[in-house]
């Protein structure tokens, strides 16, 4: 509800102006009596107050907007070590410039957003176009050039600082009316857009790309002065030199943010030479414990290793006065060469827990991620003391997340590794329930199916922001904006309260490569006539 929250808000700060106004009025016309002055001056000061406390609450919530199209953002640049950062580095440094070339709060703000979601279009984009060395073909550049349009269409759809999306769609836009995807001339393209134009063609060009090593910044500097007047602005150009320069172009990023770019981690020569140039060093990576499992940790009940043919099935103690009685089964696919999902049953004492996680990362390293996270969470489950589950739960994905970082640090080949993890810790008094990720656990007890959890992924997220708006057509949804082992801390969704439970009820978890296939109610179907085992089968 971003727009019409904004508009009440708005509408509040006039109705209290104009009562102060009718109030000033009176003042200035009264009779001079005490009481007459007294409340003349109730009618004018109450409203005033009132409505600069209305518009420091309409600040707040454009500013928790812009913080979570951020949030998103970084995490979306996280998942890809060839991006990540250039959402905020975009953001960060087209601000400067507007500021520079004297655009107002407002058209500011517009523009942060528009420079983190400029290029959001791209992940409509077949991976292997993005990353294509050579020319593209017609058909690929054709592809490519509607990223623009995808990307008007979700910041249109979010409700908030409506000029933003005329930014992101014309931020291919050239002077000489040679751009994409309208082939508009100078004077129809927004400010924004020419700034983002130099800021985005400055970053690309001084950062890492798989098929290409980054320019230096002069190299780049020069080749947007040859372009200037054609591909580019020339007064954008001319404020963006003016701030590189003069040592100011980087002056909205924080030391802490600059010493990321210090120490061979990062892909932006710019930022890398900028914080050497201050002095700044890397900061010290952080001892973590490498992973494996402590001699003496018992195997109660373990679902065994995936790529199965027949589901395992296992009856579970979970609490006094009931049991479970649970299958699981995990398939390779037509697509994949290994399986990145894992899963596990383990039974405690009077509890349960039931886990599944889906790996990313490539090659071995998604397979890696989603084993660590489920050893991990096991044993910090049969080893943990704390009384309360969400509390448990909740430090034992934490460990999880900091293993498969430290893992991912030790090995170049597993940067960028992560997985999804969800976990149903049952007892007496219900399900507890952890998350991470789009992996999902739903209920469903008689003709109900419900999703327990929240996927964590840029569809959701773009949508709760967005109050509902339907954009799922112009965004994909494997995009995830949390999971284990990418970022430290990460956040986790950890229920404070447990799910009750009753008999006949049934508990499904899964990662996307069922729910990305079979809707809610073929599972509740699936799950509610059928035993476990003939349920995983099916």
């Amino acid at each position: 509800m971003p727009l019409r929250q904004n508009t009440r808000l708005l509408q509040l700060f006039a109705a209290s102006l104009a009562l102060g106004a009718i109030g000033l009025w009176t003042l200035t016309r009264g009779s001079g009596g005490v009481w007459s002055w007294l409340l003349s001056g109730f009618l004018v000061v109450l409203p005033v107050a009132f409505a600069v406390h209305v518009m420091r609450l309409w600040m707040q919530v454009q500013r928790t907007h812009v913080d979570t199209v951020r949030a998103l953002m970084h995490a979306v640049d996280a998942g890809d070590p060839f991006t990540r950062g250039h959402s905020t580095r975009i953001s960060r440094m087209s601000v400067r410039v507007g500021r520079e070339m004297g655009m107002n709060s407002r058209e500011l703000g517009e523009l942060e957003v528009a420079a983190l979601l400029h290029d959001f279009g791209r992940t409509e984009v077949a991976r292997d176009i993005l990353a294509k060395g050579g020319s593209l073909s017609a058909e690929e550049r054709a592809e490519m050039r509607q990223h623009p349009r995808v990307g008007y269409g979700v910041v249109k759809a979010l409700g908030f600082l409506e000029g933003a999306a005329e930014i992101v769609h014309c931020h291919h836009e050239q002077p000489d009316g040679k751009g994409y995807p309208r082939g508009l001339t100078a004077q129809d393209i927004p400010l924004g857009s020419r700034i983002i134009m130099v800021v985005a063609a400055f970053d690309a060009m001084t950062s890492d790309r798989p098929y290409r090593t980054g320019l230096e910044p002069e190299a780049a500097i020069e080749e947007l002065m040859e372009n200037a007047g054609t591909q580019f602005f020339s007064d954008a150009v001319e404020a963006f030199i003016r701030l590189y320069s003069s040592g100011q172009l980087f002056s909205e990023f924080t030391d802490s943010e600059l010493r990321e770019y210090v120490g061979g981690n990062s892909n932006s020569r710019a930022l890398e030479e900028h914080a050497r140039s201050r002095g700044l060093t890397a900061p010290m990576p952080e001892k973590r414990g490498a992973g494996e499992e402590r001699p003496g940790v018992p195997k109660i009940l373990e679902l065994p290793e995936p790529e199965m043919s027949e589901p395992e099935t296992a009856m579970l103690r979970a609490g006094k006065g009931y049991r479970l009685k649970v299958a699981g089964l995990s398939d390779l696919g037509c697509l994949r060469e290994t399986n990145e999902d894992r899963f596990a049953l383990v039974e405690g004492a009077e509890t349960g827990l039931l886990m599944v996680a889906d790996g990313m990362g490539g090659a071995a390293a998604g397979e890696v991620a989603s084993a660590l996270a489920v050893d991990t969470v096991k044993e910090q489950f049969l080893d943990g003391t704390d009384s309360r589950p969400d509390a448990l739960m909740r430090s034992a994905f934490e460990e999880a997340n900091r293993r498969i970082s430290s893992q991912a640090e030790a090995d170049p080949e597993k940067e960028g590794m992560g997985t999804t993890c969800s976990a149903a810790l049952v007892n007496s008094h219900g399900v507890w329930l952890t998350h991470v990720g789009d992996s999902r656990i739903y209920l469903v007890a008689g003709t109900e199916i419900n999703q327990l959890t929240r996927d964590h992924n840029l569809a959701m997220e773009l949508e709760r922001l967005s109050a509902g708006s339907s954009v799922h057509s112009i965004k994909p949804r494997n995009i995830l904006t949390r999971c284990l082992g990418v970022e430290d801390p990460v956040d986790i969704d950890a229920d404070p309260e447990p799910v009750a439970l009753h008999e006949g009820d049934t508990l499904v978890l899964c990662t996307d490569g069922l729910s990305g296939q079979v809707g809610p109610d073929e599972i509740r179907d699936l799950a509610s006539d059928r035993s476990p085992e003939k349920a995983a089968r099916a």
